[in-house]
C-alpha cells in the first residue's frame, strides 16, 4: 500500500468511526460531551508535533462533527 492509499485508507476508517460514534451519540448510548473531552485528552496530552502528526485534521473532524452535530445548542438568551 503505498502513502495515497494508506491515507485514504485511514480517512475512510476515521469516517466510519466517526458515522458509528455519532450513530451512538444520537442513541444516547454515550454522552457527547464525554466523549469529547476523552478524545480531546487524547490530543492534548502529546506534544505539539506529535499532535499534528499523530491525527492531523481527521481527528479534529471528529471533533467538530461531534460539536457540531451532536451537542445540544445553547438556547438564544431572549428564551432563558
Amino acid at each position: 500500500m503505498n502513502d495515497e492509499q494508506l491515507f485514504d485508507f485511514t480517512n475512510a476508517v476515521l469516517a466510519t468511526q466517526s458515522a458509528i460514534l455519532l450513530g451512538l451519540i444520537n442513541a444516547k448510548v454515550v454522552e457527547a460531551d464525554k466523549m469529547r473531552a476523552f478524545l480531546k485528552s487524547l490530543i492534548d496530552d502529546l506534544k505539539p508535533e506529535e499532535r499534528k502528526q499523530a491525527y492531523g485534521v481527521c481527528l479534529y473532524n471528529v471533533l467538530s462533527a461531534i460539536e457540531t452535530m451532536a451537542l445540544p445548542k445553547p438556547k438564544p438568551a431572549s428564551l432563558n
